[in-house]
């Protein structure tokens, strides 16, 4: 009997791999930077993602902090749009992104998942811009009255102090609790 051909799909192979614990399956800032993912599909968003990894620096001719949203379920996809803008920031635009405790994005633990994250564009001693990569994680999940809501109008109270930009990845849920508790008092 012929050998027969392998019928092994190593895209397959490698899609089931991947752990239940979300060890590369789950978009997050330590590894954004290591590997592209490993199924990208195009879409019209990638060339917003172009345009936020210029139009967001505060170089050349913006003057002004921008401030974008990326609202959806868990798993739409927000996560890894910011890590497909911070591979642009990084690769294309030279800028340096660090987390609050100015720890370099590279050198970020497999575990961590920083509340928030610092872009310093080439040549700048001061941050440009701020990714808040996951508005629902509170910046000390160990404090006894930990709010979400709260956490991010304080992100939005320093951008604008600051006149930085700011990419913030929420679901709808906070943002409407930010608004309840600020507008609607």
């Amino acid at each position: 009997m012929p050998d027969e051909p392998s019928r092994d799909n190593p895209f397959l192979l490698d899609l089931l791999g991947l752990q239940q614990d979300g060890r590369q399956a789950i978009s997050a800032p330590t590894n954004w930077t290591q590997s592209r993912p490993l199924l990208e599909v195009p879409t019209e968003l990638d060339a917003r993602i172009t345009e936020l990894s210029t139009s967001c620096l505060l170089r050349g001719s913006n003057s002004i902090g921008r401030w974008h949203f990326f609202i959806g379920s868990p798993g739409n996809g927000k996560s890894a749009a910011v890590g497909q803008l911070v591979r642009a920031l990084i690769q294309e635009q030279s800028c340096t992104i660090v987390d609050d405790n100015g720890t370099d994005i590279s050198e970020l633990s497999n575990h961590t998942v920083p509340y928030s994250l610092n872009v310093f564009e080439s040549g700048c001693n001061f941050s440009s811009m701020r990714i808040v990569q996951d508005a629902s994680v509170v910046r000390n999940p160990y404090a006894a009255d930990v709010d979400p809501a709260r956490d991010l109008l304080d992100t939005l109270r320093e951008a604008w102090e600051r006149g930085i930009s700011l990419i913030v990845c929420t679901n709808r849920g906070v943002l409407e609790k930010a608004f309840r508790d600020t507008y609607l008092v």
